[in-house]
Protein backbone atom coordinates (compact mmCIF):
# COMPACT_ATOMS: atom_id res chain seq x y z
CA UNK A 1 0.00 0.00 0.00
CA UNK A 2 3.29 2.35 0.39
CA UNK A 3 3.19 4.10 -2.82
CA UNK A 4 5.60 6.74 -3.94
CA UNK A 5 4.56 10.19 -4.44
CA UNK A 6 3.97 11.81 -7.22
CA UNK A 7 3.39 15.08 -8.66
CA UNK A 8 0.71 16.83 -7.29
CA UNK A 9 -0.75 13.78 -5.05
CA UNK A 10 -1.24 13.11 -2.07
CA UNK A 11 0.88 10.22 -0.83
CA UNK A 12 -1.18 6.90 0.62
CA UNK A 13 -0.15 6.63 4.02
CA UNK A 14 1.89 3.13 5.37
CA UNK A 15 -0.65 0.29 5.95
CA UNK A 16 0.28 0.51 9.38
CA UNK A 17 -0.43 4.10 9.79
CA UNK A 18 -3.56 3.55 8.45
CA UNK A 19 -4.18 0.49 11.09
CA UNK A 20 -3.20 2.77 14.00
CA UNK A 21 -6.15 5.09 12.60
CA UNK A 22 -8.77 2.35 12.27
CA UNK A 23 -7.58 1.01 15.89
CA UNK A 24 -7.82 4.75 17.38
CA UNK A 25 -11.28 4.79 15.96
CA UNK A 26 -12.32 1.20 16.95
CA UNK A 27 -11.73 2.08 20.51
CA UNK A 28 -13.25 5.26 20.15
CA UNK A 29 -16.15 3.62 18.79
CA UNK A 30 -16.64 1.11 21.85
CA UNK A 31 -16.85 -1.84 19.37
CA UNK A 32 -14.12 -5.01 19.65
CA UNK A 33 -12.18 -6.68 17.35
CA UNK A 34 -14.70 -9.58 17.22
CA UNK A 35 -17.43 -6.80 16.33
CA UNK A 36 -15.52 -5.59 13.54
CA UNK A 37 -13.86 -8.37 12.27
CA UNK A 38 -16.80 -10.27 11.80
CA UNK A 39 -18.81 -7.20 10.10
CA UNK A 40 -15.91 -7.16 7.70
CA UNK A 41 -14.99 -10.61 7.01
CA UNK A 42 -11.87 -11.09 8.70
CA UNK A 43 -10.64 -13.15 11.46
CA UNK A 44 -10.33 -10.96 14.90
CA UNK A 45 -6.64 -11.92 14.72
CA UNK A 46 -6.20 -10.56 11.02
CA UNK A 47 -7.83 -7.47 12.42
CA UNK A 48 -5.15 -7.08 15.08
CA UNK A 49 -2.67 -7.37 12.71
CA UNK A 50 -3.46 -4.84 10.49
CA UNK A 51 -3.98 -2.76 13.08
CA UNK A 52 -0.84 -3.08 14.60
CA UNK A 53 1.36 -2.94 11.72
CA UNK A 54 2.13 -6.57 11.85
CA UNK A 55 0.91 -7.24 8.20
CA UNK A 56 -0.13 -5.33 5.84
CA UNK A 57 -3.38 -5.99 3.29
CA UNK A 58 -5.09 -4.82 -0.05
CA UNK A 59 -6.78 -1.36 0.35
CA UNK A 60 -10.07 -3.13 -0.08
CA UNK A 61 -9.56 -4.82 3.31
CA UNK A 62 -8.99 -1.92 4.57
CA UNK A 63 -11.77 -0.28 3.19
CA UNK A 64 -14.04 -3.02 4.40
CA UNK A 65 -13.07 -2.50 8.36
CA UNK A 66 -14.08 0.92 7.94
CA UNK A 67 -17.18 0.74 6.51
CA UNK A 68 -17.89 -1.93 9.24
CA UNK A 69 -17.50 0.87 11.82
CA UNK A 70 -19.74 3.28 9.67
CA UNK A 71 -16.55 5.38 8.70
CA UNK A 72 -15.79 6.67 5.18
CA UNK A 73 -12.55 5.07 4.22
CA UNK A 74 -11.53 8.40 2.41
CA UNK A 75 -11.70 9.83 5.53
CA UNK A 76 -9.57 7.72 7.03
CA UNK A 77 -7.09 7.66 4.65
CA UNK A 78 -6.73 11.21 4.50
CA UNK A 79 -6.18 11.41 8.88
CA UNK A 80 -3.60 8.90 8.03
CA UNK A 81 -1.72 10.57 5.29
CA UNK A 82 -1.90 13.46 7.53
CA UNK A 83 -0.91 11.88 10.53
CA UNK A 84 2.25 10.56 7.79
CA UNK A 85 2.69 14.77 7.19
CA UNK A 86 3.53 15.63 10.52
CA UNK A 87 5.41 13.15 11.23
CA UNK A 88 7.66 14.09 8.52
CA UNK A 89 7.22 18.03 9.17
CA UNK A 90 8.06 17.27 12.79
CA UNK A 91 11.28 15.00 11.67
CA UNK A 92 12.29 17.86 9.29
CA UNK A 93 12.21 20.15 12.01
CA UNK A 94 13.85 18.27 14.71
CA UNK A 95 16.86 17.71 12.05
CA UNK A 96 17.06 21.52 10.94
CA UNK A 97 17.51 22.40 15.12
CA UNK A 98 20.41 19.69 15.38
Amino acid sequence: MKTKAHSGKEMMPTTSRLGGVLRRHRERLGLSLQTVASRAGITPVALHNLETGKSSAKSDTFERVANAMGLDYDIVTHEAAAEARHEREKARTEKAVL
